[in-house]
């Protein structure tokens, strides 16, 4: 790094005040210092205020300076002759931007994390630009339109009403830059020694300047040319961004820097407005209108990346439409700018369109009803440590809802799944969220929403199909939990996104599994069974039972159960008693299965995986209202042994079944009526009573020590 022989002005040849000054905060008071200006050329420094002087900055055109000085805001002129206007404005933030338009003076600054704020000269009214959104006020634009802020450890411009993520991951502690006619951003890299220059709109860094512990820069007042900053502790720095030239002008923390003028007393021709204002888009041709609100001004604007003047050949009449081809996997960016004699020319007006194909859908093998989620909980969370983080609890949801949260603060949830395009088409995603939200389509995001921007959308071209989908939600301990999305789509007007567009994978477990009877059980009519299933409760919501006396050779069920609600537990029992017939159609066969099925989906079922049989009934042996029998057996369990109690002089053996149905053993009953099980783990078995070779009764037992 060196100092050049000469400091070279790039706008005007003429003297003035300010040409070559840097301004910047003098070291001697730590963190607020004496207001101090740096000749770039003769080292020269003086002091123009006494701290502790908070912010400050030149004026666009330099014919001012602005300050903050114990919480008030004072205006100065150039010259530095006069007494400081004080300002009735009780300042409250970080830092200071002095915008001349015109005929109108405005003053810029964030306040304390509470948003952007403006208010003009001779006026007491603060106006909120941006509100809760953000968190260190970069620099605004020569025309006040448009202004560069760090938010959430991000680079955003604010531009148009609408606002931009240009980049993340800004170095705590500095402030994004924007240049004078608001096309250029820059912010230095997280390790404090790399600043990185890009076009507003586009994510690529087009330059570098390098040092060590790079912090306070901003851009030149009068143009992109020149950025001042403070490098290592207390050294105000300027590099010519053309030749990347970086030269020390000495010891202080870097306020601003002015390296031209413009002159106040000549007005400006009004910025081009471009609609549309840029965006994605699917087809080879489209109509751009180009206008300006200057009566008689000249048009000119270009599609190659230079900035237009008044030899660039395109011109075009305000309020005329070009037909702009942009080819395939391409892009375009629109500048544009007005002139009028006698007038400054206007700033640049850009327009970026991105030509794209209809993205082809991800069509996954199989797939229902829902999304996966992943739910945080974490003292400080941001999106980015979510994919790094082990979540606190996952499942399935039927749609983007926050029940799943069990605090309001300090949560983050990611959401997994598939979008379906009903149609080939463009669709535009719309999210309103209290937190941040961001929502991707595949690998893309689509929308990005932070806390007091409303409702904000974006646009991509989908083929119809299954589209993988994620939304990353976290909030903090600054908001109530809120999230809205809403989608539209060909033919298909702005609605909310509900469960009915939502999928996700099929799990690769089965939903439904028919447990008992699962094959090889003998029953008689009369008997009363257990019906047994588990089913995947956040799918399933009610089942229902039916039995085929064929093994549904012929396609031939009935219904035994009518519509059953699922336990939330994802186990289901059904306690039947075998009749002899339903609806006329006898149920004794050798050939008999047991179907459970989604009430209202006959694709989600499963069926016993063997038959079983099911006996006729003798007469006398039922457990019936005409059971010959006095008494129904009592069944107690203690220390591994089944006790029964009333057990018929008839009765001669008991079974024992595993709840699958296969038979454990068979013992016979003795005249005390115990039954030791020893051998037999805790769980929960099927007991039968056998007279002779005949079930007399059958009941559902749990063996375990009580």
């Amino acid at each position: 790094m060196h100092k050049p022989a000469t400091f070279v002005l790039y706008l005007t040849a003429s003297t003035f005040a300010l040409e070559g000054w840097a301004l910047a905060l003098d070291t001697s008071r730590v963190p607020e210092g004496n207001l101090i200006l740096i000749n770039a050329n003769t080292y020269e420094r003086q002091t123009i205020v006494e701290g502790p002087v908070q912010s400050a900055c030149f004026s666009n055109d330099g014919q001012r300076i602005a300050y903050a000085l114990n919480n008030n805001l004072y205006v100065i002129n150039s010259t530095l002759s006069g007494n400081s206007i004080k300002h009735t404005v009780n300042w409250n933030g970080h830092n200071l931007m002095f915008v001349r338009n015109n005929s109108k003076e405005y003053l810029y600054w964030d306040s304390h994390y509470q948003g952007l704020c403006r208010v003009e000269l001779g006026t007491s009214l603060v106006e909120k630009v941006i509100s809760s959104a953000s968190d260190i006020l970069g620099q605004v634009s020569h025309d006040g339109t448009r202004a560069c802020i760090r938010f959430n450890s991000g680079g955003w411009v604010y531009s148009a009403n609408l606002i931009y993520k240009i980049w993340s991951g800004i170095a705590t502690g500095c402030m994004p830059a924007l240049s004078v006619d608001g096309e250029w951003c820059a912010h230095n890299t997280t390790n404090h020694d790399t600043i990185k220059i890009y076009k507003w709109w586009d994510h690529t860094a087009q330059h570098c300047i390098t040092g060590w512990h790079i912090s306070d820069m901003r851009f030149s007042r009068a143009s992109a040319d020149y950025i001042v900053y403070t490098q290592g502790t207390d050294q105000v720095a300027v590099c010519h961004r053309p030749t990347n030239t970086t030269f020390i002008l000495g010891d202080g923390y870097a306020m601003d820097f002015f390296e031209g003028k413009f002159d106040s007393s000549v007005q400006t021709v009004e910025k081009p407005l471009i609609s549309p204002s840029g965006g994605i888009i699917f087809e080879e041709t489209i109509p751009v209108t180009i206008r300006c609100e200057t009566p008689g001004a000249k048009l000119r604007y270009t599609i190659n990346g230079t900035t237009p003047d008044l030899s660039t050949s395109n011109s075009i009449q305000t309020g005329d439409t070009l037909f702009l081809s942009i080819p395939e996997n391409s892009q375009t960016c629109i500048h544009a700018r007005a002139f009028k004699d006698s007038l400054f020319p206007s700033t640049v007006a850009t327009a970026n369109f991105i030509r794209s194909t209809l993205k082809e859908p991800d069509n996954p093998d199989s797939v229902i009803h829902g999304l996966k989620f992943q739910y945080y909980e974490m003292p400080e969370p941001v999106l980015e440590s979510l994919a790094v983080s082990l979540p606190t609890d996952t499942g399935t949801v039927s749609g983007f809802s926050l029940d799943i949260l069990q605090r309001e603060n300090n949560v983050g949830i990611v959401y997994s799944g598939y979008f379906y395009a009903l149609t080939d088409g463009i669709y535009t995603f719309l999210t309103e969220s209290f937190g941040i939200s961001e929502l991707y389509i595949g690998s893309k995001m689509i929308v990005s929403n932070y806390p007091g921007l409303g409702k904000q959308h974006g646009t991509i071209g989908l083929k119809k199909g299954m589209h993988q989908i994620f939304l990353l939600y976290q909030n903090s301990d600054l908001y109530k939990p809120h999230l809205s999305l809403y989608y539209e789509g060909p033919g298909i007007p702005l609605q909310p996104i509900s469960g009915n567009e939502l999928y996700r994978d099929k799990p690769d477990y089965p939903l439904i599994t028919i447990l008992d009877p699962n094959g090889g059980e003998i029953y008689q009519t009369g008997e009363e069974i257990a019906i047994n299933w588990s089913t995947d409760c956040d799918i399933i919501s009610s089942v229902i039972l039916m039995i085929s006396p064929d093994a549904g050779k012929n396609n031939f069920y009935i219904d035994l159960s009518g519509s059953l609600r699922c336990d939330t537990t994802n186990y289901g029992s059904f306690s039947w008693t075998i009749p002899d017939s339903i609806d006329g159609t006898p149920l004794s066969s050798d050939s008999c299965i047991i179907i459970v099925s989604k009430y209202d989906d006959f694709k989600l079922s499963d069926a016993s995986d063997n038959p079983f049989v099911i006996k006729p009934g003798e007469q006398g042996l039922k457990i019936s209202g005409n059971s010959p029998f006095k008494s129904t057996p009592e069944i107690r369990i203690n220390n591994f042994n089944i006790y029964m109690a009333a057990i018929p002089r008839e009765i001669t053996h008991a079974r024992l079944f595993a709840a699958n149905g296969r038979m454990l053993m068979t013992k016979q009953v003795t005249s005390c009526g115990i039954l030791p099980v020893s051998n037999v783990a805790e769980g929960i078995y099927w007991l039968q009573l056998l007279c002779k070779d005949k079930v007399f009764f059958s009941k559902k037992v749990i063996v375990g020590i009580f």
